[in-house]
C-alpha cells in the first residue's frame, strides 16, 4: 500500500509541476506578445500603418495585399514602408490568433491587455483584407481575421471584451 501511495504521489506531483509550468509559460508568452507590441520598432510600424491605412489615399481606394509587393504599388518607393508596416501589424495580429488557437496564451489576459487596441486595428485593417479577399490573386492566411456573415474571424474571441 505504501508502494502504490508513492506512485500516486509521484504522479500527482508531476502533474502539479507540469500544470504550473504550462501556466507560467502561456503567462509569459502573452506578455512577451504585449511587450512585443509596445516596443520601439512596433510603435514606429503601428505609427506608419495607421497613418496609410486611415489616409485619404487608401479608404478612397482600399488596394489588395499583392498590390504592394506587385506592379504598380512595387514600383512606389512611398508604398514600400508603408507595405512592411502594415505586415508587420497584420502578422502581429495573426500570430496572436494562432498562439491563442494552439492554447499557448492565456487569452483573459491577452483581452485585458489588447482588446481595446484590436478593435481599432479591426476597423482599420478591413479594408485591406476585403480588397485583399476579393482580388483573388492572393489568399493569405491573414484572411482568416476577417469576420464573415454570422462568423467572428480568428480574433473573436478578444472582442468579448468590449
Amino acid at each position: 500500500m505504501a508502494i502504490l501511495t508513492a506512485i500516486v504521489g509521484a504522479i500527482v506531483g508531476a502533474l502539479a509541476t507540469y500544470l504550473i509550468r504550462r501556466r507560467f509559460e502561456k503567462s509569459t508568452a502573452t506578455i512577451q506578445q504585449f511587450q512585443y507590441y509596445h516596443s520601439e520598432k512596433m510603435v514606429e510600424a503601428r505609427r506608419r500603418a495607421w497613418h496609410y491605412l486611415r489616409s485619404d489615399e487608401f479608404t478612397r481606394n482600399p488596394r489588395p495585399l499583392d498590390w504592394f509587393y506587385e506592379g504598380e504599388g512595387l514600383e512606389s518607393e512611398i508604398n514600400k514602408p508603408n507595405y512592411g508596416a502594415i505586415v508587420q501589424v497584420l502578422y502581429f495580429w495573426y500570430l496572436l490568433s494562432v498562439l491563442h488557437e494552439r492554447r499557448e496564451i492565456i487569452p483573459r489576459l491577452a483581452q485585458q491587455l489588447l482588446a481595446y487596441q484590436f478593435s481599432g486595428w479591426k476597423d482599420a485593417l478591413a479594408p485591406l483584407l476585403e480588397a485583399t479577399l476579393r482580388s483573388g490573386r492572393d489568399k493569405p492566411e491573414c484572411l482568416a481575421l476577417m469576420d464573415r456573415p454570422g462568423q467572428a474571424g480568428a480574433m473573436g474571441w478578444i472582442q468579448d471584451r468590449y
